[in-house]
């Protein structure tokens, strides 16, 4: 996708409060973007040399842009090939350039974000969950106040029971009898949530079988896709959108299409970056990849039984 050289933009205050991330949102639809940093940069490129089966589940880097006044002038474009680009130039750009945002853009992320619920020209509704995985969410080599906080905030949640934390969400409204067309889940509320919430609240944005298979096959898909991969990933977002046609009930099936995204690999790390940092080897392995991987498989397995009764 093109990506133009300006564009205006806003700031919504809901998708401050929603992610834990800022998330700009062009006027005009045209780009999804958050900050991004050199190591999820690195991440990408790496994905990109070897042609992992996992770039079908992140979203595609723009480029780097300047924020300046009431536009975003693009200083380095990044929609090509990523292995080519030349990563020194680009580390030393972002360091100097401190109000520069790396922009990621995925179609059904950005259209989420942009409309949450209401698509005016096609009558559809988009909803969507923010997922933050794994059981451990500080970095590796945090210092211990960073590694207490995010302790303290994992304590007592599903992070710890289930590898899997409900970050934000747009959700239909169940009762036809609502004000509104949509419930709104902040991660204060998620953090409240258990797990069976979680089951849910997917049920709710998959409310037919048709559409929550989909949702199980997109999911053990990227989980198989995570199980070739070598890295170690601390607190990565499993970002999933539902587009409802029609008025949502509890009975008739409203193609609810969905889509799954790995978002936010800032504290992703190979291996050998892992073992530099941390020497513990219980965190190494509940970081791994495929401890990710088993908390998705984990949830599409509960997903479908939860469905059953």
């Amino acid at each position: 996708m093109a990506s133009p050289p300006k564009a205006s933009y806003r700031l919504s205050n809901l998708h401050v409060n929603l992610f834990r991330n800022v998330y700009l949102i062009s006027t005009d639809g045209s780009l999804f973007f958050k900050a991004s940093s050199m190591q999820e940069l690195r991440i990408y490129r790496q994905l990109a040399m070897a042609h992992s089966q996992l770039l079908s589940f992140v979203p595609s880097l723009v480029g780097i842009y300047k924020c300046k006044e009431d536009a975003l002038d693009l200083i380095m474009d990044l929609s090509g090939d990523l292995c080519s680009v030349d990563f020194g130039a680009l580390e030393s750009l972002l360091a100097t350039a401190t109000k520069c945002r790396t922009f990621n853009c995925h179609e059904p992320i950005f259209t989420a974000l942009k409309n949450l619920h209401n698509n005016n020209d096609t009558q559809s509704k988009i909803y969507f969950m923010d997922l933050k995985l794994g059981f451990i969410t500080f970095p590796l080599g945090a210092q211990q106040s960073k590694i207490q906080s995010q302790e303290a905030k994992a304590r007592d949640t599903t992070t710890s029971t289930h590898g899997v934390r409900l970050m934000g969400a747009v959700l239909p409204a169940r009762s036809r009898t609502s004000t509104t067309e949509s419930v709104l889940l902040t991660k204060t509320e998620g953090r409240a949530c258990s797990y069976d919430d979680i089951l849910a609240h997917l049920c709710t944005l998959f409310p037919d079988r048709r559409s929550l298979g989909q949702l199980v096959a997109r999911l053990q898909a990227l989980s198989a896709s995570l199980l070739g991969e070598c890295l170690h990933m601390c607190g990565p977002s499993l970002l999933i959108s539902s587009t409802h046609q029609g008025q949502i009930d509890n009975h008739a099936s409203h193609n609810a299409l969905p889509s799954v995204f790995l978002v936010d690999f800032a504290h992703t790390y190979t291996r050998d970056q892992a073992v530099a940092l941390c020497t513990d080897r219980h965190i190494l392995s509940t970081t791994a990849s495929t401890t990710i991987a088993a908390c998705i498989e984990s949830l599409s397995h509960n997903l479908q039984v939860y469905h059953v009764f």
